[in-house]
């Protein structure tokens, strides 16, 4: 499924928090932490210096201040979500560690900040869900969002499909 970050967050109650303005400095702060531990790739020879200063502001970037933690890779769907269907459809397979992430920023090839996301389960490899943001300082609006779940009649139980219809 794809839509721009607010039709996602509409899709179920634990992403509706991910849209709401914060302060400027709060904003940044948040940014910040996850400055220091975010995986960069380059894909067309822009560094991880040019990423963390787009996210600062610095090179005129207007930086929306709306931050979750995981939005410089794209990755608080992909986690967020695998957990909750973990917890609610196979909670004996929910524990400590047993979900692992790829998560990454980059710049794509039109020059905007893009993430990759992608959260498997460790015992079972098949369960996993991807997700890959673009224009991720920009407005809720403005970021577009795709959001993959492995192929389980499962996997989209507990996503609000009304939306998931007017979204496909």
């Amino acid at each position: 499924m794809s839509g721009n970050y607010v039709d996602i967050c509409n899709l179920n109650t634990f992403f509706s928090g991910f849209v709401g303005e914060i302060s400027k400095k709060e904003n940044d702060s948040q940014i910040e932490k996850d400055l220091h531990r975010v995986c960069f790739v380059d894909l067309n020879e822009k560094t991880i210096d040019a990423f963390k200063s787009t996210w600062r502001g610095e090179d005129g970037t207007v930086v929306n201040p709306t931050y979750t933690q995981g939005n410089t890779s794209g990755g608080p769907f992909a986690k967020l979500s695998m957990d909750h269907w973990i917890m609610d459809k196979k909670p004996h397979m929910f524990y400590e560690g047993a979900l692992r992430s790829l998560n990454f920023g980059y710049f794509d090839d039109s020059g905007q900040m893009s993430g990759f996301s992608l959260t498997y389960h460790k015992d079972n490899p098949s369960w996993w869900a991807i997700s890959i943001m673009s224009n991720n300082p920009l407005s809720p609006q403005e970021r577009s969002l795709s959001f993959f779940y492995y192929n389980s009649p499962y996997a989209l139980s507990h996503i609000n499909r009304s939306i998931f219809l007017t979204l496909a």
